[in-house]
């Protein structure tokens, strides 16, 4: 009686490879979303301090905070036309707004206000903290960039 030898791979060899494939591809994802994420929490934290160091420059020339207007079109004190304020203040005002920070699609904004409530002047910055999934404010960690000249 003579057997003839089939060539191929059994269930089990096929179950193994599939399963080995499932494994690699779970880690993946997970490996790639973590890295999303903080990708993007560095990308809000380093145009937070772009906008700190922009008004505070502003400030420096000033000598008083810019109002949100003042930052966005760079305007001088006591001017309307844009592009009069300190050159080095300059900043693109897409980036800066005074509507609560969101995190749709990775949008990269934070808010700006100047404070007097506190302060004789001041002002405060809040972000998309995408590392917990909230905003910022006073009292979460991290907290909101708060400067302020007190009364």
């Amino acid at each position: 009686m003579t057997h003839i030898r089939q060539k191929g791979f059994t269930i089990v060899e096929l179950l193994i490879v599939i399963v080995v494939i499932g494994i690699l591809a779970a880690i993946t994802i997970v490996a790639f979303n973590g890295v999303q994420s903080r990708a993007k929490a560095a990308s809000v934290q380093s145009l937070v301090k772009l906008v700190s160091k922009k008004v505070n420059i502003y400030y420096t020339a000033t000598g008083q905070y810019p109002t949100l207007t003042q930052l966005q079109n760079n305007t001088a004190i006591d001017s309307a036309v844009a592009g009069s304020g300190p050159p080095e203040a300059a900043i693109d005002s897409a980036i800066v707004g005074n509507a609560q920070p969101v995190a749709a699609n990775g949008t990269k904004y934070v808010r700006y206000a100047i404070d007097t409530t506190y302060c004789s002047s001041g002002y405060w910055i809040d972000w998309y903290d995408y590392d917990n999934n909230r905003n910022t404010s006073g009292s979460t960690t991290p907290r909101s960039i708060r400067e302020c000249i007190p009364l």
